[in-house]
């Protein structure tokens, strides 16, 4: 007879026998039996459960610079900063479990993490660390022995979950000591490590690498490649978008655009005007609306916004539903991947993702906007303009921040912000319109046909989202 398994009060046993059987006994006697089972590790996977709708099929990839596509086609890519997810999956494993379902469940597409991360005394507590270091106020960091484990076990549970990943890495003085060659090496073996669990990779950044670079000194745009992207490429051997170093607090660093590789990615704006939803919605939009490239696709990955109480801007939530899906409605009209940033985004270790303000609603805005977006509306507008279908019938004082913005398509089919701090608007119309007028957060939509020079008043919390045609 083989082995068994008893419980902790031996009253029951299951036992393992010779033709690889299985019997329970309980006080000694059978009183269940099952023949000839077989543990075969090489064996097929169990099969997995249906991947949510919405998914990125297969790569995601900029297609020129109207619109990303996947293998199926266009689509606007959201997902969701978690960026303790690796230290998550590592030391409370089943808050991972929890956090990882809701995001794909809700509609998210991709995962911002961290891959490296604790010189700044900030993270004091949340180190992501390859390697043990001597962090930048002097206190010894021991690195994860296990860390490659953590990575695969990670990244397994993002692919089973159909989620991709937004490999980010920073901090990385961590490496000063033991050399550039040790950091191309945690690299290379971070995107073998990927690639084996059959995870995607859908962008890879070094974070605002002009601060977080492994010497004293700001990095060219060729080491960035050499000693950090073009390892991870090379172990993972698969093609993903390569990011640029981000922006900081709204202002172009000086010349910042040398950076650019596959896609420019944007850090919100966090400074420079008023500290309100209006202004965070207002700079997401005019990326489109001025200069001369129209909509040129981007990543926004850390949107900007208010703090919870008031004071100077952060990066970090509206702390309203409405002003989060109308910011990321703006930003997917300006040709943005979007990314929820949560609570203060890196700080997400202190709460639950899914419990701050607008987590289930932002992604639900893209069945708002038109699947053709970023290929037949490129027309930006504002309501004093003539070619916009409304105006405001109470004007635009100097000053104001009322707006009415709206891109559309030669065939005169629209989509328009309304928004203000004053919480209405009284449209005038242009021309014949028929419209839905959309609640960001909800989705809840009301349909209204109007004849030239009629007026709608229009009251909200934040703004409206209107998605209709000249007629």
């Amino acid at each position: 007879m083989g082995d068994s398994l008893n419980s902790p009060n031996g009253l029951a046993s299951l036992r393992i026998q010779d033709d690889g059987g299985l019997v329970l006994y309980h006080k000694g006697n059978p009183v269940w039996q099952a023949s000839d089972i077989r543990i075969n590790t090489e064996g097929p996977s169990p099969p997995r459960l249906p991947l949510p709708a919405g998914m990125i099929q297969g790569q995601l990839q900029p297609d020129g610079d109207q619109r990303f596509i996947d293998d199926r086609g266009p689509l606007l890519p959201i997902g969701c900063t978690y960026g303790w997810g690796l230290g998550q999956c590592r030391n409370t494993h089943a808050n991972c479990v929890n956090q990882l379902d809701e995001i794909a469940g809700s509609g998210y597409q991709y995962v911002r993490t961290w891959f490296s991360l604790g010189y700044y005394p900030y993270w004091r507590g949340h180190e992501v660390a390859p390697v043990s270091f001597v962090a930048q106020d002097g206190i010894d960091v021991p690195g994860w022995g296990n860390y490659y484990d953590a990575v695969r076990r990670y990244c397994d549970m993002l692919s089973e979950r159909g989620l991709q990943l937004f490999w980010s890495c920073g901090d990385l003085q961590m490496f000063s000591s033991q050399g550039i060659g040790r950091m191309r090496e945690w690299s290379y073996n971070c995107g073998r490590t990927i690639a084996s669990t059959g995870c995607r990779i859908a962008f890879a950044d070094v974070n605002e690498a002009w601060q977080n670079w492994i010497t004293d000194s700001e990095p060219d745009p060729e080491d960035i490649d050499q000693n950090v992207i073009n390892p991870l490429s090379d172990g993972y051997g698969k093609p993903f978008i390569k990011l640029r170093s981000a922006n900081f607090h709204g202002e172009e660093k000086q010349g910042v655009d040398r950076w650019a590789r596959d896609l420019s990615q944007v850090h919100g704006h966090r400074g420079n005007y008023e500290n309100d939803f209006v202004t965070a919605v207002r700079h997401a939009w005019n990326r489109g609306y001025e200069g001369d490239y129209k909509i040129r696709l981007q990543i926004e990955s850390e949107p900007g916004g208010p703090n919870k109480d008031g004071g100077s801007p952060v990066m970090g939530p509206l702390y309203n539903e409405e002003g989060l899906c109308l910011l990321a409605a703006a930003n997917f009209i300006a040709g943005s991947a979007y990314v929820f940033h949560s609570h203060r985004g890196v700080q997400s270790w202190i709460g639950k993702i899914n419990e701050e303000p607008g987590f289930y609603s932002v992604p639900r805005v893209r069945n708002i906007l038109p699947d053709d977006l970023h290929l037949q509306y490129r027309q930006y507008s504002h309501g004093n303009s003539p070619d916009s279908p409304f105006t405001d019938d109470e004007g635009f004082p100097d000053g104001s921040e009322r707006r009415i913005d709206t891109v559309q398509t030669n065939e005169g089919h629209f989509v328009s912000l309304v928004y203000d701090r004053s919480g209405r608007t009284v449209l005038r119309m242009r021309e014949n319109v028929q419209f839905i007028c959309y609640t960001p957060d909800s989705g809840e939509g009301h349909s209204f046909k109007f004849m030239s020079g009629e007026t709608l008043p229009i009251h909200y919390d934040k703004g409206r989202i209107l998605v209709g045609k000249r007629s």
